[in-house]
């Protein structure tokens, strides 16, 4: 019987140091696995702090039904008395104002357009991104067609290259930065039947270099 004591006494200590280890390794694999998972809202990452705290906008300026313009003409009409109107009222231009404001860490983003829904069945709905100074405006991006398949990714580009927007640190005071999505219907110089009553609808995407993501639609 003693033996047996002695036996059972050994496996339950056995078994004490087994557990013990086990929850050693496990916390310890675990705390090395978060200290290296990037997630908003605050991680240490090479020493420092890092928190993403990004937040967009997306506020329509000019939404009317579009006739076809000149894309060489966009610039100006933007830059008018009253932007985006011709001379007999028509709407030239609609205007999406994006604005970026960070309350966290600097931040290095991309941005990029989606289709949601569309009814266009051409690629003469075109876009380009603006920064305005006063009552000016000034394209930063190359232009490009919008896509008539749903969910396509278009880059946000200047000279094919993808763009960066770059965020001031927010953690003390926030800092907001200011865009402008402006499309427009391109005349191709036939009658455009198939461009009438057309409805579009996209989303805007910005992307951080740690990979968070903020997007806000508009139609």
């Amino acid at each position: 019987m003693k033996n047996e004591k002695k036996i059972l006494s050994h496996n339950l200590i056995a078994l004490s140091l087994a557990v013990i280890l086990a929850i050693i390794i496990v916390a310890g694999s675990t705390f090395a696995f978060l200290s290296a998972t990037v997630v908003a809202g605050g991680n240490s990452i090479n020493g420092s702090t890092y928190e993403f705290n990004v937040t967009l906008a997306l506020d329509t300026i000019k939404g009317d039904d579009l006739i076809p313009v000149e894309d060489n003409l966009i610039t100006s009409f933007l830059n008018s008395a009253n932007p985006c109107v011709d001379s007999r009222g028509h709407a030239a231009c609609s205007i999406y104002k994006l604005t970026l404001t960070n309350r966290g860490s600097a931040q290095t983003l991309n941005g990029y357009m989606e289709t949601k829904t569309t009814t266009y069945t051409t690629n003469h709905l075109k876009y380009g991104v603006y920064t305005k100074s006063g009552s000016t405006y000034t394209l930063i991006s190359d232009t490009k067609n919008t896509s008539i398949e749903t969910n396509t990714r278009n880059t946000f580009t200047l000279n094919n290259n993808n763009i960066t927007f770059n965020l001031n640190n927010g953690t003390s005071s926030s800092t907001s930065s200011e865009y402008y999505l402006v499309l427009w219907l391109s005349n191709v110089d036939y009658n455009q039947l198939e461009d009438q009553n057309k409805n579009y609808s996209g989303k805007v995407v910005f992307k951080s270099t740690t990979g968070e993501t903020i997007s806000a639609t508009f139609d």
